[in-house]
């Protein structure tokens, strides 16, 4: 095994850590997403990481009510070749026969965006 090998399996560096290569995590975890944008206008597809959240985190719903994050959409941004995540919060899209709203979005990590989601009934 050669060196990069065993620091790209080293089990201290999860795939979903911000320092882990983001384009090695999405050939490795990638699925395909179709968001939904306002009332009915469809983003085309787009390939990222679905990440579920241990529902720890929670934000402020429309109500004044508290909802738990329960998943993370991860996605490139700025990586030469590659098309950036298209996302904003409000955003809607089914992953594994369940609805998801995006909540909030996150650009401050380098090559990738961060899209934190809540589920809805």
């Amino acid at each position: 095994m050669s060196r990069i090998d065993g620091f790209l399996q080293s089990p201290n560096l999860s795939e979903l850590s911000p320092s882990y290569p983001i384009w090695l995590a999405m050939a490795r975890l990638g699925v395909s997403i179709t968001l939904i944008r306002g009332s009915s206008t469809t983003v085309d597809a787009q390939t990222v990481i679905a990440a579920p959240l241990d529902g720890r985190r929670e934000i402020k719903g429309d109500a004044g009510t508290s909802q738990a994050l329960t998943l993370a959409l991860i996605g490139y941004r700025g990586v030469p070749g590659k098309d950036d995540f298209n996302v904003q919060a409000g955003d809607r899209f089914a992953y594994n026969g369940s609805t998801y709203r995006v909540a909030e979005v996150d650009k401050t990590i380098p090559h990738r965006t961060e899209a934190y989601c809540v589920g809805l009934a």
